[in-house]
C-alpha cells in the first residue's frame, strides 16, 4: 500500500499486529515477506530496516524512539494511510451505512508517553463491533498499532484527545484487518503500515 499523505514512520510500520495463533509469526521469526517499499525522500532515516528479520526491527525503532518521536512522525502518519484506490474499493465495500466503532483518542493514548514499548491491539466481535486491548508484545499476526501512529494523529490541526476514531472491519487487498479514520477529520483510513520495509504479508483475522 502506497501511502497518501502524513507520514507515519516505518516504525509504526511494525504496528502490524499482535494477535498469537498457531501461525503466529512471532518477534523472534527470523523470517518475513517483504514488498517494494515506497519510502518518501523525508523518511529515508527508515531504510536501514529494509531486510531486517522482525526482532531486529523492532530493537532498531526502540533504540532510536526519541528520535523517531521528535522528528519522523509525519512518516509514521503517511505509512499507515491507505491509497486513492485503496479508500474509494473500501468505500464501495462497507456501503452508506457502515458500522463503526467509535474510540476516542485520549481513550487510546491514554497517558502513555510515545514510544514502542507498547502497542493498542483491536479485535472485532461476531457482530462487528471493535474493543481495544494493550500488549508489550509483538507479532506479524491481526491488528496492533503502535502508540506513535496516535501521538502523530494527535498533532494534525483540530484533532484533540476528544477525536473519535471510527473503527471498522475489512477486506483491504485481499486479508481482513481493522482500519480506522479520524472522524470530522478525514475520509481516509489508517490500515497497518506498509513502507519502508515491515511489510510482512497480512494474516487473517
Amino acid at each position: 500500500m502506497k501511502k497518501l499523505f502524513l507520514c507515519i514512520a516505518i516504525a509504526t510500520s511494525i504496528t502490524i499486529s499482535c494477535k498469537k495463533t498457531k501461525d503466529d509469526d512471532s518477534a523472534t521469526s527470523n523470517t518475513v515477506t517483504h514488498k517494494e517499499s515506497d519510502i518518501p525522500p523525508g523518511c529515508v532515516y527508515f531504510t536501514p530496516l529494509e531486510g531486517m528479520a522482525p526482532a531486529d526491527q523492532i530493537q532498531w525503532l526502540k533504540s532510536r524512539q526519541g528520535t523517531i518521536c521528535s522528528n519522523y512522525l509525519t512518516c509514521v502518519l503517511e505509512s499507515h494511510q491507505l491509497t486513492s484506490q485503496e479508500n474509494t474499493d473500501l468505500q464501495n465495500q462497507i456501503g452508506a451505512n457502515p458500522h463503526y466503532t467509535s474510540i476516542k483518542l485520549g481513550d487510546i493514548l491514554q497517558n502513555k508517553l510515545c514510544n514502542y514499548n507498547e502497542y493498542r491491539t483491536f479485535t472485532a466481535d461476531p457482530s462487528g463491533n471493535i474493543s481495544m486491548g494493550s500488549t508489550t508484545s509483538f507479532s506479524i499476526t491481526s491488528t496492533c498499532y503502535s502508540l506513535p501512529l496516535f501521538h502523530a494523529i494527535s498533532k494534525i490541526p483540530n484533532v484533540t484527545r476528544d477525536t473519535d476514531l471510527k473503527f471498522i472491519k475489512a477486506q483491504i487487498n485481499g486479508y481482513t484487518t481493522i482500519v480506522f479514520l479520524i472522524d470530522g477529520i478525514s475520509s481516509s483510513y489508517f490500515d497497518y503500515s506498509r513502507w519502508p520495509t515491515f511489510t510482512a504479508e497480512k494474516n487473517p483475522l
